[in-house]
Order: structure tokens, then sequence, then C-alpha cells
């Protein structure tokens, strides 16, 4: 039976451990998720623009005084990177704020999942090629007033060197490796920027958020064939092929694959786990379970 979204307080006080409480309701065809998902759009995400609009700083449920900036990305801006899939993985962190101690955010973007990160006390490591991006982010890490963090300039890759990164004026946020989305559209910048292994990245590492924008089913794969070992991994994962690969590597590397679309069990085929963003992620670990509370 589902649960109710009616003990969600206005405040949204309890808001990380209510989602953590729920995690059996993320699919999103529950109506739980449907409910919770239009209280969040109706009333905090207003809130929260409103605060990031008066440079004011705001709580987000159980995170204190967290600032962040008014940014336009083209088409969206700030405020949308707090809808609810967003809040899933922030809740996921805090139920897990003492499980795990070094964070690395590879698509960090301007550093919202970084920060949270800073926030709930892990050491982490940011990494992003737009520098425009990287300009913000320092800016928001720096406004936590905490030390334990390090921003590397330059994407995630298989193998490392120099290569063409895409901004896509019209929202920065889809911005990717020149090659990985076929026929992107609108107004597109190229410029080159440095790629640095994902296999050294993740060295020393416990939890890694991958936002790559097409490039997750190269680097897990990399990470799959090294071992894929001390670490876990939250991933959006946005095609229907990268779905397949990245269910037919885990499979063979026995690493268990988590869906939001099965309401965090481990997935049984390839069909359970997202085909794009719109759908969830996915939790990529050599455990048998997935803790939330």
């Amino acid at each position: 039976m589902e649960s109710t979204p009616a003990v969600l307080d206005l405040d949204f006080d309890n808001l990380l451990t209510y989602i953590a409480e729920n995690s059996d309701n993320h699919d999103h065809q529950s109506s739980w998720y449907q409910e919770v998902s239009r209280l969040i759009m109706e009333r905090l995400i207003p809130k929260v623009s409103k605060a990031m609009q008066e440079n004011q700083p705001f709580n987000l449920g159980e995170i204190q005084s967290l600032s962040f900036p008014w940014v336009s990305f083209g088409s969206i801006n700030s405020g949308h990177l707090f809808g609810l899939d967003e809040l899933v993985l922030f809740a996921f962190y805090w139920s897990n704020r003492t499980r795990y101690a070094h964070f690395l955010d590879l698509g960090a973007n301007i550093g919202l999942h970084s920060a949270i990160a800073l926030k709930l006390g892990l050491t982490v490591t940011s990494v992003e090629p737009d520098p425009n991006h990287v300009e913000i982010l320092r800016t928001n890490l720096e406004a936590t007033e905490l030390p334990h963090f390090e921003i590397i300039e330059g994407a995630a890759t298989v193998v490392p060197g120099r290569l063409t990164f895409t901004r896509v004026e019209g929202n920065t946020t889809g911005s990717h490796v020149k090659g990985v989305k076929k026929n992107p559209y609108g107004d597109l910048t190229e410029f080159e920027v440095e790629g640095f292994s994902v296999n050294e990245l993740v060295t020393g590492k416990d939890l890694v958020k991958m936002d790559v924008e097409g490039l997750e089913a190269d680097l897990l794969d990399s990470l799959f064939t090294a071992g894929f070992q001390g670490y876990d991994v939250v991933a959006e994962v946005g095609s229907r092929s990268a779905a397949e690969r990245i269910w037919k590597s885990a499979k063979a590397g026995q690493i268990n694959v988590f869906s939001q679309k099965t309401n965090w069990s481990i997935a049984r085929n390839e069909t359970e786990l997202p085909h794009h963003h719109t759908q969830g992620s996915v939790f990529l670990s050599r455990s048998e379970t997935m803790e939330w509370l």
C-alpha cells in the first residue's frame, strides 16, 4: 500500500527523511511520486527560487542555510534543479552521510550536488568541463565556508587527453562531449577541454554521482573493466542503448543495478533500467542492498 503524501509538512522541514522513508514509492508511476512531485513544483520550488533571486540562504529540508544562486541556463534556470528526482538523490546522500566520506561529482554543473555533499560533511571532488559553470561552481562551494573540496576543470573520459566539448547555448545543462549525442540542436559552441581518466578520478572516492550527458555507458564500462571496487555510483541513463550496455556489462561484472523505475530493487533485466533522465536514476554497487535509512 502506498504512503500518503499528506504527512509532508507545509514547511518541508522533514523533506529528505520523508523522501527516504518512501523509497518504495520513487517510481514515477506511483501515486505518491506524482502527488509529491506536484507539491514540490507548487510549493517548494517557488520558495527556493524566491530565496535564490533575493540572494538569501534557504533550508532544504534537514540541510540548513544553503546558499545557491539564481542562474539561467538558457531555457531553464537553477530553480529547475530542485525537482523531485534530484531531491531523491539528495535524500539518499542525507541518509548515507555517515556511510560515505569522499564524494566524486562527475558533471558537476554549477555544483548543487557538490554543495549538498559538503554540507553533509563529505569531502568533495567536482569535475566540470564548462568554464562558465566552473566559475559559478567555485563561488558556490566557497559559499559553504567548508574547505574540503577540489574542483577539476575538464571532463571524465576513458582515455585521458584533450577533447572537444559542445556547449548547448539554449540549455547548458545539456552540454556534452562532442559526438556522444546525435543531432544536437540549437546554437552550439565547441571548444577544447582536458579529459581525465575516470578510473583515476574514482581513486579514493566511495560515492560517485555521474551526470555526463550520454557518456555514462562508456565511463561505466571502463569502471567495470577495472573491477569496480571500493565505491558506489548513482547515475542518470540517457538512452535505451546506454541502458542495454550498462545492464550487459554490470551483469558480466556481477555488479548490482538498483533502479528507480522499480523503487530501487535490483533490476532483473535491461527494461527495468531508466532509458531517459526523466525516468530517474540507477544505483550501481557490489552490495546486495541499497540503504535508505
